[in-house]
């Protein structure tokens, strides 16, 4: 039985930051495949400097560069908004109900899993892991909000987490130095980096 882990997101620009929670959640989960899923419109928040499909699409690869990990279009090729239980049927689609499924999430976002569009379908398709990654969300946090809201599930270990050493960036940041003609040295890939300035993205975010 494969165990195969999901990491989606907006991904506008994937950062180092995202890295290191992959590879924490490869190495936390034991993972035979790892893929890395752009959303196409993420329905939990406005992206009004939303780069494209395709200049994300790049930007992940560039980012995610080495064998572990799998750049997959899937949410992108549907188009449309970006519902995580959409792809989480896809995928058992394509991968057979005997694939197991990790579901990786941040903390932050843990915390509102019950307003996601059918959470309980997406907890009974994949195992939720969240990455402990901050100062403001702490382990009993994220165990009593997963124990309080998902009782069975939690019961029935469809939650799992792990702590990583925290890295100081966000895509907000990022795209907020591009604009203000700072260096992205240390946020982002030196790859990625090179991209957005040859593609002038974000320089008319808001």
């Amino acid at each position: 039985m494969a165990k195969t882990g999901i990491f989606g997101g907006t991904f506008n620009p994937p950062h180092l930051g995202h890295r290191n929670i992959a590879e924490g959640f490869v190495a936390h989960c034991s993972l035979d495949r790892m893929l890395i899923i752009p959303a196409a419109i993420p329905p939990h928040k406005a992206a009004p400097d939303l780069a494209s499909a395709e200049d994300r699409l790049h930007m992940c690869e560039k980012t995610f560069a080495d064998g572990r990990f799998t750049i997959d279009p899937i949410e992108l090729n549907r188009q449309g908004k970006s519902y995580t239980v959409d792809t989480l049927r896809q995928l058992k689609q394509r991968y057979g109900e005997n694939d197991e499924f990790y579901f990786l999430m941040g903390d932050d976002m843990l915390l509102y899993l019950d307003k996601w569009y059918e959470p309980r379908e997406i907890l009974r398709l994949a195992t939720v892991v969240s990455a402990v990654r901050s100062s403001r969300v702490s382990l009993e946090d994220l165990c009593s909000y997963a124990e309080r809201t998902f009782p069975e599930e939690y019961r029935n270990g469809r939650f799992q987490f792990y702590e990583i050493p925290p890295v100081d960036v966000s895509s907000t940041e990022v795209r907020r130095r591009v604009r203000s003609g700072e260096s992205l040295e240390g946020l982002v890939a030196p790859e990625v980096a090179q991209y957005i300035a040859d593609r002038g993205l974000y320089h008319g975010s808001t």
